[in-house]
């Protein structure tokens, strides 16, 4: 594993590395992870990613590894910051119609290089992170949010003794027919 011959600010020629089958654990900066600062409150570390480029036994150009972070988050419930790490595990190819004719486009992503094949890792490795941003941000465990208390059941009907909807309906209009 070599992190001297590997930029990723640049864009890398994907079918040279594969063919190389080349793979790097290193550390990205957050300074380069501005679209992830952006949609996030605050990045307390920088990203440690494991990525592999290499071919397949079927001739897929495949880029795969994981990368995680630590970044602080705002609760949706209580408006203070907690910390969250995203964790994300992937493995893609630019190699469409070979997976589809395969049969196995499902089982990966596609991913598109550029005009000259090359692959730009960072915006890549950082589209995969703000993937994993949850839908609804809130603390993991109930216990640290300052709402604990609070009811924040959706969808609960509680029973009410009252009338039939309906008969209320009827009786509005047979005053307006009396009318």
């Amino acid at each position: 594993m070599s992190e001297s011959t590997f930029a990723l600010k640049d864009s890398v020629p994907f079918a040279k590395v594969a063919s190389q089958e080349l793979s790097y654990e290193l550390t990205v900066p957050k300074e380069l992870l501005k679209r992830l600062e952006d949609a996030c409150h605050c990045l307390n570390s920088d990203a440690n990613l494991k990525i592999r480029f290499y071919r397949d036994l079927q001739g897929l150009n495949v880029v795969e590894g994981e990368v995680s972070i630590e970044v602080q988050l705002i609760c949706a419930r209580c408006f203070k910051p907690y910390i969250y790490t995203l964790h994300s595990i992937f493995k893609s190819t630019p190699d469409e119609e070979k997976a589809q004719s395969l049969r196995i486009a499902d089982k990966l992503d596609l991913i598109e290089l550029d005009a000259e094949g090359g692959f730009d890792t960072l915006s890549y490795i950082e589209d995969c992170l703000l993937l994993e941003i949850p839908l609804i941000c809130e603390h993991e465990d109930e216990t640290e949010c300052e709402l604990k208390g609070d009811n924040w059941e959706f969808g609960a009907i509680t029973k009410q003794d009252t009338d039939n909807p309906f008969k209320a309906l009827e009786a509005l209009k047979e005053n307006f027919s009396k009318k």
